[in-house]
């Protein structure tokens, strides 16, 4: 994860990198406590044979 300010840029595919292939994880995207949405990234990442 990046930090640039007050907000996170999130690389997906280096995160899935360090997991192991399979992500799942909630994070909170929006500006302030008040006004923010919880949101679930779940992702798996295919073999290179498959994308080809």
């Amino acid at each position: 994860m990046k930090k640039k300010g007050r907000y996170t840029k999130l690389d997906i595919i280096e995160m899935l990198k360090k997991s192991g292939g399979t992500l799942d994880r909630e994070i909170y995207i929006g500006g302030n406590r008040k006004n923010r949405m919880k949101v679930r990234i779940v992702a798996i990442r295919l073999p290179e044979e498959v994308v080809k």
